[in-house]
């Protein structure tokens, strides 16, 4: 699944995106996703996910929002001979991941988890009470 602007929710709406493959979610002016006010986007997929922006932050999560990436399941990772699924999160302009107020941002990979912020203060950042969580297993 290829998607080329990027994914944004405002108010109180919700995107639930799951795919059995990858997800890649490419934008060119703005942030890869962005959340604002209570709303949430939910990305779940068995193989690898890629955000990447090159304007702005790979994940923007503003107000009482949720962000929640998820790449592989664990039942795969405990199989005999499993197959690990990446999430890699790239902006050259800004942060991988930012989070304000008190959003909160968790990504979760059966594989490796990468997250770049390659033109400001930080890869990961947060203001306010936010809270941003990774995990590789």
């Amino acid at each position: 699944m290829y998607i080329e602007d990027s994914l944004k929710t405002e108010g109180t709406s919700t995107i639930h995106l799951t795919a059995g493959g990858e997800i890649e979610i490419t934008s060119s002016g703005a942030n890869g996703l962005k959340t604002e006010g209570n709303s949430a986007i939910d990305l779940v997929s068995e193989g690898h996910v890629t955000i990447t922006s090159l304007a702005a932050h790979g994940i923007n999560a503003e107000g009482t929002s949720i962000v929640q990436v998820d790449a592989g399941s664990a039942m795969e990772a405990a199989a005999a001979n499993p197959v690990l699924s990446h999430v890699q999160i790239t902006a050259p302009q800004g942060n991988g991941i930012r989070a304000e107020g008190t959003a909160e941002v968790a990504v979760h990979a059966t594989g490796e988890c990468l997250i770049e912020g390659m033109n400001a203060d930080a890869a990961v950042q947060t203001e306010g009470d936010a809270l941003i969580t990774a995990r590789a297993e």
